[in-house]
Formats: C-alpha cells, sequence, structure tokens
C-alpha cells in the first residue's frame, strides 16, 4: 500500500493528465538513438540506482552514459511517478553532467509540470556542459527574460540564431526579447525574417505584432491583429488576455472585462501553489488511508445568477498580478460583502495583507496566501478579482479604493511614527519618491527610470525626498548616498503596512508607475505618477486623471523611453 504522500503526488498528478499525453511515452526515445526495448523488464532491483547503473553497462555495451537510469526516469515520468523520475535523473546528471540526452529529459519533464521555478538552475547547468544546444540555450533564455534578466536573456536568444538562422521560433522569441528591451526596429526584423521562414503565424507572432503595433499607438490596427489571431487560435490564452486589455486601455471597459472573464481560469495562475497538500492524519496507520485530495479549480465558478440570488455563498475570491493590482481591485471585494456573501480573498502575495487587514470591513473577509486542503470543499463559487467588474455588471460607477482604519494603524506602528516625525525636514517639503518598478514585470523597463535620470529633480532645495523603496539595489544606494536631501527608507520598511505608514507622513508622492501609486492614491495622499507613452490599461491613453483614485495626477510621456521633458516639468509648489 502506497504511504500518504504517495497517494496525494499520484492523485495531483492525475489531475494534470492532459500534459502527460501519448508523446511523453516517447520522451526517452526522442532523446536517444540507443534502442532499450527490453531493459525496463530485465532490470532487477529498480530503486537501487547503482545497481540499475551497473546493469546499464552490460545492456548499453556501446554507451558510456547510465542509460538504465535514464531510460527508468522516463518510465517513472510516464507513469506519473515525477517526483521518483526527478529523483532519479538527478542522480543521472551527479554522476555525469556530460549526459546531454538526461539534461533534455530533466527538462521536459519540469516544462511539463510548469515548474519554472527550478528550471532556471537545470537549464543554467545544462548551458554549461552544452553550450550549443539550442533548445537549452531557448530555455535558459525564458528563464532569464521571466526573472527580468531581460538583456542577458538577449545574448542567449541571439546565440540560438548563430546556431540555427533559419529557426522560425528562434526568430520570433528574439524578436519579443527585442520588444521587451524596447528595440522596436530590430523586433520588426526578427518578426518579419520569421514571415520569411514560414507565411504560417503562431500566436505568438500575432502577439508580437500586436505589442508593437502599441507600441506606436496604433491601437486599432493591434486590435484587428488580435482578433485574426484569435480567428485561428480561439483558445489562446496570450491573445484573448491582450485584446482585453487593449479594450481596457481604450476605454472599452465592458467588452474588455468580459473578454478577460473568458480567459480559461485554469491557466491564469498555479493552483497546486495555493493549498497545503501535506496531510495530517491521525491515524496511527497514515499508509493505509485514502485522503480526499480538494482542488480549486473543482470550485464551481462565480456566476450572475448566483452572485445576485437570495442564497448568501461562501466565495473564494484570488488576487492575481502584482502588489498593485491587489490594492487596486480590493475595492470590489466590498459590493461583494455587501450582497451578503462571505469572502476568503487567497494571493500568494501575503505580505500585502498587513496593510489590507487595517482597511474598513476587513474583519469581515478571511485573508490567506495558502488554504489547507480540507478548506477547498467548503467554498460554493470562486472567482478571480479581475472577473468581478464583469460579474457586477456596473462599469459606468467605479467602486471608490477602500478607507482604512488610520488610527489603528497609527497606533500598531508607534515607533516608526516617532522615526519617521524625526526625520521629516519641516521647513520643507517632503516627498515620497520611487523611479522603478519590479525588474520581472514585462513592462518594467519602458515604466522604469534609470535612477541617474530621476535624480535631477533632487536639485530642488526647498523638498526633502524619501526614496519609499525596501528594495533598492547596491549601486543604487551608494548612488543616493551622495544627495543630502534624500532619505532611503529602506531600512525602516518591514511590510506594506510600514510602506503606507510613511506615505501617511508626507506632503506628497512623485512615481513611476508601481505599487506606490497605488498606495498613495488608496490613503487619498497627492500622488504625481509618471505614465509611459504606451502605458499600462489602467490609466487608459488620455487625460491627466484617473477615474481608480482621486488625488492621483497622470503625467504622461511625450516622446517614447524618454522622460526628461516630464522630470523638467515637476512642480512641486
Amino acid at each position: 500500500m502506497p504511504s500518504n504522500s504517495q497517494l496525494v503526488g499520484k492523485f495531483l498528478l492525475d489531475r494534470k493528465k492532459k500534459l502527460f499525453n501519448k508523446k511523453i511515452n516517447n520522451l526517452s526515445q526522442k532523446n536517444s538513438n540507443i534502442k532499450h526495448n527490453g531493459f525496463t523488464e530485465i532490470v532487477k532491483n529498480k530503486q537501487n540506482y547503482l545497481s540499475v547503473e551497473k546493469q546499464s553497462f552490460e545492456y548499453f555495451r556501446n554507451s558510456k552514459f547510465d542509460f538504465g537510469n535514464y531510460v527508468l526516469a522516463a518510465e517513472e515520468f510516464a507513469s506519473l511517478n515525477a517526483q521518483g523520475s526527478i529523483k532519479r535523473i538527478k542522480y543521472v546528471l551527479r554522476k555525469d553532467p556530460n549526459f546531454e540526452a538526461a539534461h533534455s529529459l530533466f527538462l521536459k519533464m519540469l516544462l511539463k509540470l510548469s515548474l519554472w521555478k527550478g528550471i532556471g538552475k537545470v537549464a543554467r547547468n545544462a548551458v554549461k556542459h552544452h553550450p550549443k544546444n539550442e533548445f537549452f540555450l531557448n530555455i535558459f533564455a525564458r528563464h532569464l527574460l521571466s526573472v527580468g534578466e531581460k538583456h542577458k536573456a538577449l545574448n542567449y536568444y541571439e546565440k540560438c540564431i548563430e546556431l540555427n538562422p533559419k529557426s522560425y521560433n528562434s526568430w520570433l522569441a528574439l524578436g519579443n526579447c527585442y520588444y521587451v528591451c524596447r528595440n522596436l526596429n530590430k523586433a520588426v526584423y526578427c518578426l518579419e525574417l520569421s514571415k520569411k521562414i514560414s507565411h504560417f503565424m503562431t500566436d505568438s507572432a500575432f502577439l508580437l505584432e500586436s505589442n508593437i503595433l502599441q507600441a506606436h499607438l496604433r491601437y486599432d490596427d493591434a486590435m484587428e491583429k488580435l482578433k485574426a489571431g484569435i480567428k485561428m487560435f480561439p483558445l489562446s490564452k496570450p491573445l484573448t488576455t491582450s485584446l482585453a486589455m487593449t479594450n481596457l486601455k481604450i476605454g472599452n471597459k465592458e467588452e474588455g472585462f468580459e473578454l478577460y472573464n473568458l480567459i480559461d481560469n485554469s491557466k491564469r495562475t498555479n493552483f497546486m501553489n495555493l493549498v497545503n497538500y501535506k496531510l495530517k492524519s491521525k491515524n496511527k496507520n497514515p499508509q493505509h488511508e485514502i485522503t480526499k485530495i480538494n482542488l480549486i479549480e473543482d470550485i464551481e465558478e462565480l456566476n450572475k445568477n448566483a452572485l445576485f440570488s437570495k442564497e448568501n455563498f461562501n466565495i473564494l475570491v484570488l488576487f492575481e498580478q502584482g502588489f498593485g493590482d491587489y490594492l487596486h481591485f480590493y475595492r470590489y471585494l466590498e459590493p461583494l460583502l455587501s450582497l451578503g456573501h462571505k469572502i476568503t480573498a487567497l494571493g500568494a502575495n501575503k505580505s500585502v495583507f498587513s496593510l489590507l487587514k487595517y482597511a474598513n470591513n476587513s474583519q469581515l473577509i478571511r485573508f490567506s496566501s495558502k488554504l489547507e486542503n480540507e478548506d477547498v470543499e467548503k467554498f460554493e463559487y470562486k472567482t478571480f478579482t479581475m472577473n468581478i467588474p464583469f460579474l457586477l455588471g456596473n462599469y459606468k460607477n467605479t467602486p471608490p479604493p477602500p478607507k482604512f482604519n488610520l488610527e489603528k494603524l497609527k497606533n500598531d506602528k508607534k515607533e516608526l511614527n516617532k522615526k519617521i516625525k524625526g526625520i521629516l525636514d519641516p521647513k520643507k517639503k517632503n516627498i515620497g519618491i520611487s523611479w522603478k518598478g519590479n525588474k520581472e514585470h514585462i513592462a518594467d523597463i519602458s515604466r522604469s527610470i534609470d535612477i541617474k535620470i530621476f535624480s535631477k529633480i533632487f536639485k530642488n532645495q526647498n523638498c526633502q525626498f524619501f526614496a519609499v523603496d525596501k528594495n533598492l539595489t547596491k549601486r543604487d544606494k551608494n548612488y543616493l548616498k551622495k544627495f543630502k536631501n534624500l532619505v532611503i527608507c529602506d531600512e525602516l520598511i518591514a511590510d506594506w503596512a510600514d510602506t503606507a505608514m510613511i506615505v501617511l507622513q508626507l506632503d506628497e508622492l512623485v512615481t513611476v508607475d508601481t505599487s506606490l501609486g497605488h498606495i498613495g492614491g488608496t490613503l487619498y495622499k497627492p500622488t504625481k505618477i509618471l505614465i509611459a507613452k504606451d502605458p499600462d490599461w489602467r490609466w487608459g491613453i488620455k487625460g491627466n486623471k484617473t477615474e481608480w483614485y482621486e488625488s492621483v495626477e497622470l503625467i504622461r510621456q511625450s516622446k517614447k523611453d524618454c522622460w526628461q521633458k516630464e522630470l523638467d516639468s515637476l512642480n512641486f509648489g
């Protein structure tokens, strides 16, 4: 009888059975010219890796690699024993890191499981030992792009082209990376070359062309391109998401939110990371206990009929995207409460909850970064925060941001409050600043400003500036130390409630499009947000005011990728 952990692992992997199609059984054959038919049937003591290795060299006499454990790893993975297969392939690579097919198998297993957190290290090791393998280079480049190392990713995509200049996918990937790095001319060049290689456009090609059009503010053309792509790829999440966001950006709120609601929820987040599946058994012999596994994806999707019915339901609301989005869409939880429903707000970024717990009526909402297995079945419905505007259907009247119990916040943060007051300059205007966002954000290069350019505002000696950012780089901190009218706040910040406490004491905020702008707007603090020429959807494409925050002024970039005019225009009174 298998143990509980094995039952859990098998059950969860079985739920991902669409990832384990018939092709998976041929993984080992695809990565090797060695014929291994019959080895898995004759091998003895399969769990003894060393024994398998010895039998392997006897069976595969012409091979210098451990094909025995390699073949068994592929078999275990095909049999849904991912944990066992990964453990075995790690053993193979520790013994011989030059085994190219083993690296390939390991990466393909991780890709099938969508385990991107582990892919970076594995891909780096594969590239180290096989620097001319196009597949390894491509996967490592994708990893670098996902963690914000965009220019480093560019180098690896270029190496893919050097190895295979006729690869459609490599030219397209390189073009996308150039687009992210804001080199639009090279992005267009790569896109056009990919079209010459193959006239059939993938959904990625449609998306890249649309993104380039939007970067040039050609929104109508971008919309037509996305619609054409969706006709060919109706189930494409990237195309549907982009079309939804573009509609929202140009002011088509009803169509935008309706489209966003159509996105397959199973593709919007990794549900398994949000539930604790470490079972707690009171059974003296837990290996004999078959426990029910509850999955978030099995909870029924919230619909308008249920939302507005006279019944009250237990609803799971999932946050998505970054911290700013948590704050931005928290306002939509109030209407759900007013309809009498019981709300649990679930999001991986638990540091946000340190601030949200001070919002009015927050005591009526359960905040969680991870659910227990047994709690999942208690919910009648689930939805995402960005689905709620569509479900409510009231697009004209945007709910105001939540109000906070500021007295409680100040009382809980007495020591911090005292420190900040001791730093404030009563003779100057005290201004909070942020010049950068999360480098992992796909649009970070276009929305962030180099500190050496942003620092020109520090010349105003009538102001004292506060760098309200917990994650400053060593380079930025060393550069900022030369400005006597600037306070670095990173050591004052432990959580987002601390950030809010600092903001409350300041006169004004000046920030790029990042979380600080959302905090300022939520707390009704006068806030100037520097908006890129091609803006994030929520700010629209024109005007200096926003429906989302009454106290926010939008300062729009007049020239793409250049902030000089906007920084010169800042007036602090």
